[in-house]
């Protein structure tokens, strides 16, 4: 029966999720769902002897508790950075990461910024794990007074009960300053220094 589907009823879920049974070797049994386990959820799996080759058929059920992840997030946010070529144009990225893999159109809907008070668009990618998502929000426009760039996240649409809100202050146009300070730790260890606009490389 390698590599071959196997009978159905070798497995029991108290949950209402189809699985896909398939010996993968003679001592190996792979469990795969037809459709996703719900997130954070406690379930049993039973797998009985009845029908497994050279096994005591009177042996008691084999009984698993398993428990799927609680999906939750974390946002991660940099610091603003000019846009090079422009003296009135700003950029913010950072990631939303998630415990469990994630659709993106739900990661979407995670994540709302403002800038005093319009709404701007965000531009997102997903890895290949499809936990990390990384999001770019272009379009952030200095004026001739200091502007207010305000994000707030909401994991619902996770299943998540956190919440949260956060307030990003944008320089006014030809005003420097330094707009973030982080450690870095690949590839090498460094501190990183971001400024409201870009450099002049042959100063000092």
């Amino acid at each position: 029966q390698v590599n071959k589907a196997a009978d159905d009823d070798l497995v029991e879920l108290d949950i209402d999720t189809p699985i896909n049974l398939v010996f993968t070797a003679e001592d190996e049994l792979r469990i795969t769902p037809a459709e996703r386990f719900p997130n954070g959820t406690a379930f049993h799996l039973t797998l009985t002897a009845d029908g497994l080759k050279d096994i005591d058929q009177s042996l008691d059920d084999f009984v698993l508790n398993l428990e799927t992840l609680k999906q939750e997030f974390d946002l991660q946010v940099n610091s603003l950075i000019p846009v090079s070529g422009t003296d009135d144009q700003m950029q913010l990225t950072g990631a939303i990461i998630t415990t469990d893999s994630a659709d993106i159109n739900q990661v979407k809907k995670l994540l709302t910024v403002k800038l005093n008070e319009k709404e701007l668009a965000i531009d997102w990618a997903q890895e290949l794990d499809r936990k990390t998502n990384r999001f770019t929000i272009n379009n952030i426009n200095r004026t001739d007074e200091s502007g207010k760039l305000e994000l707030s996240w909401d994991g619902a649409a996770l299943k998540s009960d956190k919440k949260g809100a956060r307030e990003v202050a944008v320089p006014q146009r030809n005003v420097f300053i330094v707009t973030g300070v982080q450690v870095v730790h690949q590839p090498d260890t460094h501190v990183e220094i971001r400024f409201s606009d870009e450099l002049n490389a042959t100063q000092n």
